[in-house]
């Protein structure tokens, strides 16, 4: 692929995710009246898309490897 091209799609895809981000700030605002859980549910929704979208546009791929730590991480 040549570096104009990714460069492109790079583009494209930022621009889409920065518009989704405003369209869902502003379509799911009313979920922060319904409580923490639904402000997790529209997040969670938020990040998926943001991954299938980097896939599908720029075709990079999320692996997570390894184990959760257990209490602090910072």
């Amino acid at each position: 692929m040549s570096l104009f091209v990714q460069w492109i799609r790079s583009l494209v895809f930022l621009v889409q995710m920065y518009l989704a981000m405003a369209v869902a700030g502003i379509l799911f605002a009313p979920a922060m009246l319904a409580g923490p859980e639904a402000v997790r549910a529209v997040v969670r929704g938020y990040a998926r898309y943001v991954v299938w979208s980097v896939r599908l546009i720029c075709g990079l791929a999320l692996e997570v490897r390894g184990t959760v730590p257990q209490g602090g991480v910072l």
